[in-house]
């Protein structure tokens, strides 16, 4: 999508919320999204595990995990309880704001790969557990 396109867009969002006459930069439209932001609310929404906190499909490439209205993720849900009974149960997880999620936190204890020493102990993100940030994973130390 190009720059002008893009403009475009976000010039129509905002023109119905009447918050701009005209927008002509790029400044001028990060300026009159953060109003919008303040305005309207936030823009996406996630499935979280009422549970635990983690974020369902944070870690996969085929399932989505970031939806742009609460009606879209409501419906995903229904969705992922037909095709991923296994691992889904629509009564355990809840729609939240992106900027609403505080995620929980763990903490983990390692060994450096490069040398040895250890164990040490550090903090890291529930949805963080098994990727390229934990140290326990040799991704992490081939970086």
């Amino acid at each position: 999508m190009g720059r002008s396109s893009r403009l475009g867009r976000y010039r129509n969002i905002l023109r119905k919320q009447r918050l701009i006459k005209r927008l002509t930069n790029i400044q001028n439209l990060l300026y009159y999204m953060y109003r919008l932001n303040k305005k309207v609310g936030v823009f996406m929404y996630i499935l979280e595990n009422k549970e635990s906190g983690r974020v369902f499909g944070a870690k996969s490439y085929y399932i989505k995990s970031q939806f742009s209205t609460v009606a879209s993720a409501k419906a995903a849900m229904t969705r992922y309880e037909k095709k991923h009974s296994d691992i889904f149960k629509k009564d355990e997880h809840k729609v939240t704001a992106w900027s609403d999620y505080v995620e929980p936190e763990v903490e983990i204890s390692f060994t450096n790969l490069h040398d040895g020493s250890g164990p040490h102990t550090t903090t890291i993100g529930l949805n963080s557990v098994g990727t390229c940030v934990d140290p326990r994973t040799e991704t992490y130390w081939a970086m």
